[in-house]
C-alpha cells in the first residue's frame, strides 16, 4: 500500500483501482474484467476440484511411504549366480 500523499491524497485501495480502470479504460474492462465476474462460480468449482485431487494425492503419497507395498519380503534370499 502506498503512503498517503505520494501519488494521491487518499490511500489507494483495490476499489479505487477498479473504478479507475472501469472509467478510463472501458475496452480493457469489457475484454478482461467482465468475464471474471461471470466465471466466478466456475473458478470456485475448479479450485474445489483441484484441492480435492491434491489432497487425495497427498494422502496417497503418505500412505505409500507408511505401508511400503514395494519393499522386499523378508525371507531366504536365493543366489543370483
Amino acid at each position: 500500500m502506498l503512503p498517503t500523499g505520494v501519488l494521491a491524497t487518499d490511500p489507494p485501495n483495490l476499489q479505487v483501482v477498479k473504478d479507475h480502470i472501469r472509467d478510463e479504460f472501458p475496452e480493457l474492462w469489457e475484454l478482461i474484467f467482465d468475464k471474471f465476474g461471470e466465471a466466478g462460480t466456475d473458478i470456485g468449482q475448479a479450485f474445489i476440484l483441484f484441492f480435492a485431487v491434491g489432497m487425495v494425492s497427498f494422502i496417497y503419497g503418505i500412505l505409500v511411504c507408511l505401508v511400503r507395498p514395494y519393499k522386499h519380503k523378508d525371507g531366504p534370499k536365493e543366489d543370483q549366480a
